[in-house]
């Protein structure tokens, strides 16, 4: 399954230049000076360690990078300018935790932690930062270890996680919809960053949420020819709002 991308959390100097993203090999580390800087290794991410995208949700994505430059600004990890860039992933084999097989594998996994921490008397970490919990140390922990433990048994490791979140306020009373609602895509295995690309101002801002993509042959060309995007036809599916 191919999904796109907008933006990688925490910001920096990715090239927001189109690519070929569907050669052969990796061509777009010619173009992103070196994804893998992206990594994100805090502590209390919420989908564990790896590189993270916003799914389909450029308007978002870009929120989040402004609020970094202010936040930053004066600092010595200061962003200059902030923009969105949007990339082609392969979820591959995917820790899907929009799925019921995806959340009981991670409350099996938090039993297991939580009963090798009792072992070794060492305390839990928790989740906290307000009523959004922005920082979930837990479910970072949670989620690090099922890694560790499917390297350590030699099973199949997962190459990306992907989740849905609610954040924010509710857009209206008694209402089951926030402000911030987003699904965010952890890829832990970087072959699965197919390729990177401009996203146009007009689909930043766009009140038209693009669900989903699948290029036809002559949309690839359009990359490997140095267009910017192709036209949004086939495949897409949209949902408008009033």
């Amino acid at each position: 399954m191919r999904v796109l991308g907008e933006g990688v959390n925490g910001g920096g100097d990715l090239c927001a230049r189109p690519v070929k993203p569907f050669e052969r090999g990796r061509p777009w580390l010619r173009w992103t000076r070196a994804p893998c800087k992206f990594n994100r290794e805090n502590d209390y991410d919420w989908l564990g360690s790896g590189v993270y995208f916003w799914e389909s949700n450029p308007a978002r994505a870009l929120d989040w990078a402004q609020h970094l430059q202010e936040s930053r600004r004066g600092s010595p990890r200061s962003i200059v300018e902030s923009y969105v860039v949007g990339a082609v992933l392969e979820l591959g084999y995917c820790l899907d935790l929009i799925s019921t097989a995806g959340i009981e594998s991670v409350k099996a996994s938090y039993l297991d932690l939580r009963s090798d921490a009792e072992k070794s008397d060492v305390k839990m970490p928790v989740n906290q930062g307000g009523s959004d919990l922005l920082q979930r140390r837990l479910d970072c922990a949670v989620i690090n270890y099922m890694h560790a433990v499917n390297k350590r048994d030699k099973r199949r490791a997962f190459e990306t996680v992907r989740g849905v979140f609610l954040e924010g306020k509710p857009i209206y009373e008694t209402s089951g919809f926030y402000e911030k609602t987003h699904i965010q895509i952890c890829v832990r295995n970087l072959p699965n960053i197919k390729g990177v690309f401009r996203v146009p101002d007009s689909l930043v801002r766009t009140r038209v949420a693009i669900l989903g993509y699948s290029f036809t042959e002559s949309e690839k060309q359009l990359f490997v020819e140095g267009e910017s995007w192709p036209q949004l036809k086939t495949g897409v599916r949209r949902s408008c709002s009033a």
